[in-house]
């Protein structure tokens, strides 16, 4: 499992304390940060060579050499740590979950041996939740796969945002988000829309709005969003059509037509707009596509642009799932997502330090000035220029907090191995 390290020093001129991470060639063991953080992961060596290593195995991590020139600095340790990680699941519990499409089992059973697979090595790393759409608004009455359409609650969702398991620590929820794929069956349609709006509502208003740290959707759905009983579409925008349902399409006529044939209309704008304000508001939103869903790949790729986290280097931009793979390529998007990409770019430090210039930003040793109105009341802390957005101290909170910025917070997010902080010593550029 790939771990990025946060290391942060301050330093002497005797014997500069240096918190390293690990090299390229070998992960470095973790340790405890002393601060309660989920996703904190540090290591200490003694000295810019080097040193002492962990207390439980006494393996030690390199120095950076960018930074063997540094004096003139403080001699009191202090430490950092990345800030946590919130992840909310959103996930499509719609009729056709209950299909196979190429897997060995349902859409449902792979879903969760693979949440299974990839969160459990996770969940002391990670806050996570989990919501689930549609879902009645009363747990008495579940929505059915092959009744909802007689009792019309196929696209039922409940007022109130809340997920159903709460974002959390990891080692609490996880054992509860798997349980849910066992209690749950699958039924009714896709209000992929309403369920982003709850999400939106659950991080910005709701209980989430409390949350350390950066925050991120997952969406994984297997259809076209629909469910918007006010929409209008023809045959080619009805998703019963595109997905030639037996019994809904006959000979290319507009299944969705009527009152009930509305909410099969393909909600797009809704859900990219949904989408869209989650970004907005600080909350990327990463798209996987589960098999059945390749009928709206351009939509998906839309949407998975719009949630600020598309796939790079591939032809489509939302993570698609091949069924020939089966629950072992859904695992695998899963662990990329949870191990490699939900990074934050934020660096939290446990005392604000004396002096804003005198800070030092490496990202795999490659210093890193900082931007030129990195705070207020500072011109070129760091050696940044007015062209560099790069990172800033924010005084804001207490203790400050480094942010991370522009290509610099693009490339941790798209995987370093190291993030290293040294405060107190002349800027290195």
């Amino acid at each position: 499992m790939k771990k990025l390290f946060i290391g942060l020093g301050l330093c002497s001129l005797a014997a500069p304390l240096f918190f390293g991470c690990s090299s390229k060639k070998e992960e470095a063991p973790r340790t405890k940060s002393t601060q309660d953080d989920t996703n904190s992961d540090i290591n200490t060596n003694d000295g810019m060579g080097g040193g002492k290593g962990t207390p439980e195995t006494g393996a030690q991590a390199p120095a950076c050499s960018s930074f063997s020139g540094l004096s003139m600095c403080d001699a009191k340790e202090s430490t950092a740590s990345k800030l946590n990680v919130n992840l909310l699941l959103v996930i499509d519990k719609s009729g056709s979950m209950d299909d196979t499409n190429g897997f060995a089992d349902s859409k449902w059973e792979s879903m969760k041996q693979a949440l299974e697979g990839s969160l459990t090595e996770v969940q002391g790393d990670l806050n996570i939740g989990l919501s689930l759409y549609p879902m009645s608004a009363d747990p008495r009455f579940r929505i059915n796969k092959t009744t909802c359409g007689e009792t019309k609650n196929c696209c039922e969702m409940p007022t109130d945002s809340t997920p159903q398991i709460l974002v959390g620590p990891g080692t609490d929820t996880v054992p509860k988000i798997i349980e849910s794929f066992v209690k749950i069956r699958p039924g009714g349609g896709t209000p992929t829309a309403t369920a982003l709006e709850h999400a939106l509502e659950y991080y910005i208003q709701g209980a989430g709005k409390d949350l350390k740290g950066d925050k991120y959707v997952v969406l994984a759905t297997d259809g076209g969003p629909n469910c918007n009983a006010a929409s209008v579409c023809d045959a080619a925008g009805c998703t019963w059509n595109i997905e030639g349902r037996a019994g809904n399409s006959v000979d290319g006529m507009n299944a969705c037509l009527g009152t009930s044939g509305k909410q099969a209309c393909l909600d797009d704008d809704a859900t990219t707009a949904s989408i869209a304000k989650l970004r907005d508001a600080g909350v990327q939103t990463f798209v996987i596509g589960v098999p059945g869903s390749e009928l709206y790949g351009d939509l998906l790729d839309k949407m998975a642009e719009e949630g600020g986290r598309p796939v790079e280097g591939k032809k489509r931009k939302y993570f698609e799932v091949d069924a020939k793979a089966g629950v072992k390529g859904l695992t695998n998007i899963f662990r990329t997502i949870t191990q490699d990409l939900v990074t934050s770019c934020d660096i939290q430090l446990d005392e604000t330090p004396n002096s804003f210039v005198n800070v030092n930003v490496a990202v795999d040793c490659d210093i890193i000035p900082q931007t030129k109105d990195g705070m207020a009341g500072d011109m070129g802390a760091g050696g940044g220029n007015s062209s560099n957005k790069n990172w800033i101290i924010d005084m804001n909170t207490e203790p400050a907090t480094i942010r991370l910025r522009g290509e610099v917070c693009k490339r941790v997010e798209a995987g370093v191995e190291r993030v290293d902080v040294i405060l107190g010593c002349p800027p290195v550029f």
